[in-house]
């Protein structure tokens, strides 16, 4: 691959367009539209490698945009954003092949972190073929390519990250795992895991519940969360809030 990789920004706000451009333009080009309709001539006029849409938009909505850009190009790494207020929406986005979300108001350093992964999705794209949710655990359920759910059989269930999703991630340095007692919101944060780039990612809970344990071998050993051999994926084990209603929002292996 060689020039820089195009991003497309679509959002009806004209100081989020302008902060892309600034925040982001020194690595990448920059392509901007005010809608899905501006946005889907794009798609083929450019072609471009990431898209960042706002899920609320004039005319057709960001989740309409996302189902036409995958049929564009089901490859196409897409992050959406959002209103805290709509983050089931973005939970549904992730299930039809969103790569990411971005809870609205987001820091410049949360959109770096993003935009870094979604860069190594592209890349990892060229070697692993036609995106999928990963070679992981055969009954797991994920949310999107970032996190999976396992039930166990006395109720309770481990949370963890997905292989691709580990692989869109420079070394890593710390992970900050939720207390013990904590209430995990599906959509919400899971954990942050920081980076020996500089970069802080946090990576969202495919189920609500509390925190019964974490992994405290990710404490003292934080590069063994790439650890499957080991089963050293799983970050916390939770008492979920409502398996029920939140497992048909998740991608079942």
């Amino acid at each position: 691959m060689t020039g820089k990789l195009k991003i497309l920004v679509v959002d009806d706000e004209q100081v989020v367009l302008d902060s892309a451009r600034k925040i982001l333009g020194s690595d990448l080009q920059v392509l901007t539209a005010p809608d899905a309709e501006a946005a889907s001539q794009m798609l083929s006029s450019e072609a471009p490698d990431i898209v960042i849409s706002d899920l609320v938009l004039p005319g057709a909505s960001g989740m309409r945009l996302l189902e036409t850009a995958l049929e564009h190009d089901p490859g196409l790494v897409i992050i959406l954003t959002t209103g805290f207020s709509t983050v089931e929406n973005a939970v549904a986005a992730l299930k039809h092949g969103a790569f990411d979300f971005l809870p609205k108001p987001f820091t410049c350093d949360e959109l770096l972190s993003s935009v870094a992964r979604a860069r190594r999705a592209v890349e990892l794209r060229l070697t692993l073929g036609a995106r999928g949710p990963g070679a992981d655990h055969r009954g797991d359920f994920h949310l999107g390519v970032q996190t999976w759910a396992r039930p166990e059989r006395d109720g309770t269930v481990l949370l963890g990250v997905t292989e691709l999703e580990l692989q869109t991630l420079d070394r890593i340095e710390s992970v900050e795992l939720p207390e013990v007692g904590a209430e995990l919101r599906q959509g919400g944060r899971l954990v942050c895991v920081l980076t020996t780039d500089g970069l802080a990612h946090n990576l969202w809970s495919p189920l609500g519940g509390r925190v019964l344990s974490g992994n405290d071998l990710l404490r003292d050993r934080p590069e063994s969360l790439r650890d499957a051999q080991n089963g050293a994926r799983w970050v916390v084990r939770i008492r979920p809030a409502d398996l029920d209603g939140e497992l048909p929002n998740l991608i079942e292996l």
